[in-house]
């Protein structure tokens, strides 16, 4: 998760809980699967990603 919406987390539930669901639920495939990357290593995908 990006800084800015790290430091934007609320502190209590269910609002944290949505502020990173909000989040999760706005990436498209390239983003997560770029993310993945940058945090686990290479993937393989099938070709067309």
């Amino acid at each position: 998760m990006p800084e800015e919406w790290r430091n934007s987390l609320p502190e209590s539930e269910p609002d944290r809980s949505r502020h990173i669901s909000d989040f999760i639920a706005g990436m498209t495939d390239r983003y997560a699967i770029a993310r993945y990357r940058e945090v686990v290593g290479p993937v393989e995908m099938p070709e067309g990603f």
